[in-house]
């Protein structure tokens, strides 16, 4: 419950207080094709992340290593990576600027976003003292997924996509809809499934948490109009930071 105290706190700050909305992003000429694209891209990833929860062995969705992460890493880059950016530089002519690899326009908001994931990420560090800190090689591999490719994919270019098609509001709601039910085949058949019980209840609970801290994710790029802030945000967040702390502290 406190959670989504938090969440819901968070996103009522964002939304009322941390800076103002950026103008919007230049209505597009097809805003079908603009929203078809979104969610080709998003269902190309979870009928990828579906296959490759299938072909990979048991033992590496219950107990992730860094040498499977890197072997599914390998496999879905070009669905999180290639494909998205091919899309978006080469067919729709987006800047990198435009996909968010730019200085935060909102350093309140980026400070903001670094306190509240950094605490999220630090919080078992105090109710859970003897849990075992992740290891470093999965510390390193979480820079580039989750970190990078769910805000590449997820914020830079899908919320982008329907931004220029259907507006700020709705983009911030679909995509962090789309957020959260990216995350669906892991909750219910990989690594979240065994590590929250094997429970329905607490996969489903996992989808709203998902889901609003998507739209938590969204506010901060559109509000910084930078992947950065967001990205480092992620980053901190799942036990990240408490990991870091423990493992540069042998405690």
């Amino acid at each position: 419950m406190w959670k989504l105290l938090v969440i819901v706190g968070a996103v009522a700050l964002l939304h009322f207080t941390l800076a103002k909305y950026p103008s919007p992003f230049k209505k597009s000429a097809d805003p079908k094709r603009e929203i078809l694209e979104a969610l080709g891209l998003w269902a190309a990833l979870v009928v990828a992340t579906t296959v490759a929860l299938f072909v990979v062995p048991e033992e590496q969705i219950t107990s992730p290593t860094v040498g499977g992460g890197l072997v599914v890493n390998v496999l879905l880059s070009p669905f999180w990576v290639f494909i998205p950016l091919y899309v978006v530089l080469r067919l729709n002519k987006w800047s990198w600027t435009e996909l968010g690899f730019a200085t935060p326009r909102s350093w309140l908001v980026t400070i903001f976003a670094l306190l509240l994931f950094g605490y999220s990420g630090l919080h078992p560090l105090f109710t859970d003292p003897g849990r075992e800190p992740l290891s470093a090689g999965l510390i390193v591999l979480a820079l580039y997924q989750p970190a990078f490719t769910e805000e590449l994919l997820f914020r830079g270019i899908i919320q982008g996509k329907f931004e220029r098609a259907v507006g700020q509001g709705s983009a911030l709601i679909y995509t962090a809809l789309l957020f959260g039910l990216g995350h669906t085949v892991v909750n219910f058949f990989g690594p979240q499934w065994y590590a929250h019980g094997q429970s329905v209840g607490n996969a489903l609970g996992l989808l709203v948490i998902q889901t609003l801290a998507g739209l938590i994710f969204g506010l901060i790029y559109m509000k910084s109009r930078s992947i950065f802030p967001s990205m480092a945000a992620h980053f901190l967040t799942d036990w990240r930071l408490g990991s870091i702390v423990k493992l540069l502290t042998g405690a």
